[in-house]
């Protein structure tokens, strides 16, 4: 494998991630509720791909290694669980692409949310 993040690995992960929203509103977690990897990995249909895409960010950006951190500023605002999730996910990616909110990795220009939500998902147990 290329040391480079591939197109697939990137398209496979976020278009997961987009497709799969709608099932995390059925998660029983909510506020502060025990929040797992394999909860978060539940909508994804390649998980190996949500996990490289992490490791690669986590790489990227060392400052984002802790997971409590990551999901008390992802949560406020998603609110992870309930109604209207994937709408909140999708308008704040596409608010941190309009606003520069991105982070380089492996030359992919992803939005600083995504970012983070892979790599809460890759620091999860």
């Amino acid at each position: 494998m290329s040391e480079g993040l591939s197109r697939r690995t990137l398209l496979a992960a976020v278009a997961t991630l987009l497709a799969g929203g709608a099932a995390w509103l059925l998660l029983p977690w909510r506020g502060s509720s025990p929040l797992g990897r394999d909860a978060l990995l539940a909508p994804f249909a390649d998980a190996t791909a949500v996990s490289e895409v992490g490791s690669r960010v986590l790489a990227a950006v060392p400052r984002w290694r802790d997971a409590r951190l990551l999901r008390q500023d992802l949560d406020p605002e998603l609110h992870f669980g309930e109604e209207g999730f994937a709408a909140r996910l999708v308008e704040r990616v596409r608010d941190d692409f309009a606003e520069g909110r991105v982070e380089i990795v492996d030359g992919w220009v992803l939005s600083e949310t995504e970012a983070k939500l892979y790599a809460l998902i890759e620091l999860l147990p």
